[in-house]
């Protein structure tokens, strides 16, 4: 697959991993691709994991749509009308290895979404893909989350995909279309750190898939240690030994880490007009939990 092939059309594309909440979404976004999809519209889903398809593949066609827990649809914020519709997808679902996306495109986690213009041009960069902060109030031992945020969530999930709908009908019109000045402004330039970092992870992936696991974890930590700020190498290297790999992240390790946050943000506010901000939350938050 390459985008120029999808060249004469929107493109939106989003990341996800095994390893996080957002590995339940797939079959949600897939009711919006079905209202979007004979639109000129096409919707390409990526997976960033080491393991490739004996990680994913349970998410991509999960055995089980109607069993999924009802904490799950809060924590991901959909509403009842998607949640309830969602069904195995039909639109690209790809899986990213090596995690170049994160190195070619400047993102820093999952779930993060592009939205790319019919000439291949880039009309919003990396962003978290409708999902916000709100998660982190969750209590860790129940996956319960209270109704304020789980609200929140769920109106900037539906205030995204209202942003989405609203560029597939009007194209550089829509107020959501960023100016290619403005797309530039939000791109982070990128670091030496993160062409090293790179590396490291594409050597761990030689080495998982020879088996090296212990090898592999040590290079992809290395990376997350040069770019601390990108969740996704951090978020990977915890979940490499067969026993987690495909499962969602829960370990001590993770839930340390999102605590360690403080009042920093895990996923950054969606800068697009409408979204609700979670830094007075985080500020009046003496210890925030961790997550999806």
């Amino acid at each position: 697959h390459s985008l120029s092939d999808y060249r004469g059309r929107k493109v939106f594309l989003y990341t996800w991993g095994s390893y996080c909440g957002c590995s339940f979404d797939p079959p949600v976004w897939e009711t919006v691709y079905g209202e979007l999809k004979d639109k000129n519209f096409e919707m390409i889903s990526i997976a960033l994991d080491t393991a490739g398809s004996a990680a994913v593949q349970s998410r991509i066609r999960p055995p089980a749509l109607d069993q999924l827990p009802a904490e799950i649809q809060r924590l991901r914020g959909w509403s009842d009308d998607r949640w309830t519709a969602k069904q195995a997808p039909s639109h690209p679902c790809l899986i990213d290895e090596e995690h170049e996306l994160s190195t070619s495109y400047g993102m820093s986690n999952v779930p993060m979404a592009v939205w790319i213009d019919e000439q291949g041009r880039m009309v919003r960069p990396p962003e978290p893909a409708g999902v916000s902060d709100h998660f982190r109030s969750m209590d860790p031992d129940s996956f319960k989350i209270p109704d304020a945020h789980a609200n929140s969530l769920v109106e900037n999930r539906e205030r995204y995909v209202d942003a989405l709908k609203d560029w597939v009908a009007k194209g550089a019109a829509s107020a959501y279309a960023l100016a290619p000045e403005e797309v530039v402004r939000r791109l982070q330039p990128r670091r030496a750190e993160e062409l090293k970092a790179a590396l490291h992870v594409r050597i761990g992936h030689h080495l998982f898939g020879s088996g090296d696991i212990a090898g592999a974890k040590e290079h992809i930590q290395s990376a997350s240690d040069l770019c601390p700020e990108k969740w996704n190498f951090r978020r990977q290297a915890m979940v490499l030994d067969p026993d987690v790999v495909g499962a969602l992240n829960v370990s001590p390790g993770y839930w340390k880490a999102m605590g360690d946050l403080g009042k920093n943000t895990f996923y950054p506010d969606i800068d697009m007009p409408g979204m609700t901000g979670t830094k007075d939350w985080l500020d009046d938050k003496a210890t925030p939990q961790s997550a999806s």
